[in-house]
């Protein structure tokens, strides 16, 4: 495992297939959803990393709102995996 993010190595997954259209808009993440046939929401983190592991793709990280809202998403094939954390979600429960 790479521990510095912003740095390239020869392990590091090739996500050059992967276009996710997607932008941030009003504390929003717009995906085009018509594009997936199965949209998975895990209902834990741990489900995501698991799902990333099994499908061997990465997982993707949107800062919706700094500090308060992000989205966490994979895409492998017709198959997108959306998971969120808020702010509410962490404070109420400890953790992601």
């Amino acid at each position: 495992i790479n521990d510095n993010f912003n740095e390239y190595s020869e392990s590091s997954p090739d996500i050059s297939h992967i276009r996710l259209n997607a932008s941030t808009t009003r504390g929003k993440l717009d995906i085009d959803e018509s594009k997936y046939t199965n949209i998975i929401y895990p209902e834990t983190f741990e489900q995501l990393v698991d799902a990333s592991i099994n499908e061997g793709s990465p997982i993707l990280y949107y800062n919706v709102i700094p500090g308060q809202k992000c989205f966490f998403v994979i895409i492998e094939g017709d198959t997108l995996y959306k998971y969120r954390i808020t702010r509410w979600y962490v404070d109420q429960n400890g953790h992601a």
